[in-house]
This record gives structure tokens, C-alpha cells and sequence, in this order.
């Protein structure tokens, strides 16, 4: 069976455990395309359209119609209209939270605004990080852990893949996210063992995968936020028992980074 699957990052995972978690390696021809990468011309597109047009299985997130011929949405023309009329098509989510981190680095630094009140009254970076050490910050990380789920849920609705619920149960106990958008293995599973059913049918049986010798970031994505004591004590994390060393350091980083920008933005502002 020939599968492609289009997405982003997260495909990578898919087309790395579907072989493995359904033990049909021999039977799964796999094209993976990452979206981002063929909309922004950084790939060419010539081979994506060939591979949708031989498609069996086709497993995707979805596109919305600003994005033409590459959208999964709108009137002809579109890349499901390029599919054969037997082909199997899969949804799933684009997974994401980012309540687990006090603040985060995603070409500049995100959930800042428990820093943002100091620095924009005239404290340094050294002033934030001395409060933010104290532990008399608050990052809202509950809350934004919530508003994550809540998107989530609302992506997922009338797509096949569904792990909100998963990641609501689990999260604080298992580590299902290594950054805001890089799934761990066992996330991944959970999405991939609902794509075996809807393939293989409800009675396949999955063969037994030692998880363990996988690794949790088999898909080889980039990055992992550190836990601090914000992410124990504010967010309720329990994976592990408590910060971990160093993790403050990333947030200072994050903190002198967010002082540099506001810095750099007033700079730029009309005086």
C-alpha cells in the first residue's frame, strides 16, 4: 500500500512508527511531505502531487483554503482532489500546548507576560531574574494548558485522529510534549495506534512494541523546554520529582532575550 502523508514536523513520526507500531513494514510503501516546507518553495512540489496521485492512504493536517493548491479545503483543485477516488483519507490534529513552560523560545520568546510588567516599568533583566528566582512570579500556566486543550479539541473536531482527551488525563504525569509542538513517542502512538484501526480494520492485532527501546523521542525532532520549579509548582507537572538542573539558566536566557527585544522595539518606535 502506498501511504503519503502530509503535514508538518509531526509527520515525521508517523511515517517513522506507522511501519512499527502496526508491524506491516512490508506491506507500507510511505512518502512523507512536510506542508510548511512545499508552501514556503523551500521543497519542490513535483513529486508531492505524483505521490497523492498513486495514494492508497493518504494521512494529513488539514490546510485552510488560503493555501490553493496545497489546502485540503475549498472548491477544485485542492490537493484531495488530486487523490485517486479509493484512496483512504486519514485527518489528524496538528498536536500542540503551551501551558507545561513558564515561557518558551520560538524565534523569540513567548509567554512573557509575567516579565513584561517589570521590564516595562524600568527594571533590568537582572531585576526580573532575581524575582523570578525568588519564585513570586505567576506564568498563568494552568490556564494556558486549558486554552491549549480547548484548541486543541476544536482542530480535532470531525478529524479521525483524536488525543486531547490523552493529553488532558496524562500530561502532568507522563511526558507527552518535549516543546510546544515535538510530541514524545508515547503522544505519537497514540495518534498512529487510531491510523492502524482505521486502516487494518478493528480487529487487527498490533504487535507488542517495546516502547522502552524506542526511546521517547524516536521521530529524532529537535528541542526540549527544561522543567523549573514554575512547571512543578505553579503547573503541577509530577513526571518527574522536581526542576531539573539547570532549567533555571534556559529561563534566564529567556528573560535577558525579552529585555534585548522590548529594548530593541522601543528603539524603533517614533519618539
Amino acid at each position: 500500500m502506498k501511504v503519503v502523508v502530509y503535514a508538518n514536523c509531526q509527520g515525521i513520526a508517523v511515517k517513522k512508527l506507522l511501519p512499527i507500531i502496526s508491524g506491516m513494514d512490508d506491506k507500507l510503501q510511505i512518502s512523507n511531505f512536510e506542508n510548511y516546507k512545499i508552501i514556503s518553495g523551500q521543497e519542490p512540489n513535483d513529486y508531492l502531487f505524483e505521490a497523492i496521485a498513486n495514494a492508497d492512504i493518504f494521512i494529513y493536517q488539514p490546510l485552510g483554503e488560503g493555501h490553493g493548491i496545497y489546502s485540503t479545503f475549498g472548491g477544485s483543485d485542492n490537493i484531495l482532489d488530486r487523490l485517486k477516488r479509493s484512496a483512504l483519507q486519514i485527518s489528524m490534529p496538528y498536536i500542540y500546548n503551551n501551558g507545561l513552560w513558564p515561557m518558551y523560545h520560538e524565534g523569540s520568546a513567548k509567554n512573557t507576560a509575567a516579565i513584561d510588567g517589570y521590564l516595562s516599568k524600568g527594571a533590568t533583566a537582572q531585576d526580573v531574574i532575581e524575582i523570578y528566582d525568588s519564585g513570586d512570579m505567576f506564568f498563568d500556566m494552568k490556564n494556558r494548558m486549558r486554552q491549549s486543550l480547548e484548541m486543541l479539541r476544536d482542530r480535532e473536531a470531525g478529524l479521525d485522529i483524536k488525543t486531547a482527551d490523552y493529553i488532558e488525563q496524562n500530561m502532568l504525569d507522563r511526558e507527552l510534549l518535549f516543546v510546544q509542538n515535538h510530541p514524545t513517542t508515547e503522544l505519537f502512538r497514540v495518534a498512529i495506534e487510531q491510523m492502524v484501526v482505521r486502516i487494518f480494520g478493528e480487529g487487527f492485532r498490533m504487535p507488542r512494541v517495546d516502547y522502552d527501546a524506542l526511546g521517547a523521542n524516536y521521530a529524532d525532532l529537535p528541542g526540549r523546554y527544561p522543567i523549573d520549579k514554575y512547571g512543578i509548582e505553579e503547573g503541577g507537572i509530577r513526571y518527574i520529582s522536581g526542576p531539573e538542573d539547570g532549567a533555571q539558566y534556559y529561563y534566564h536566557g529567556l528573560i535577558h532575550m525579552r529585555s534585548e527585544e522590548l529594548t530593541k522595539a522601543a528603539d524603533r518606535s517614533p519618539s
